[in-house]
């Protein structure tokens, strides 16, 4: 069987889709990610930019 990989944007995503889920019988994991990013968004593009100019610099 596939599986399908759902993002809610917030609680509220999160408790209509499970509600939904559980009405339709539908057998469904919630995975907490605790992962964190050591770094922002921000910074991630900085250092892709930085790269980018060091590899054009040789």
């Amino acid at each position: 069987m596939e599986n399908i990989t759902i993002y809610p944007k917030n609680k509220k995503q999160k408790s209509l889709l499970t509600s939904l889920l559980e009405e339709m019988k539908i057998r469904y994991e919630v995975v907490i990610n605790k992962e964190k990013s050591l770094f922002t968004e921000d910074e991630f593009i900085a250092k892709i930019d930085k790269s980018l100019q060091q590899a054009a610099s040789g």
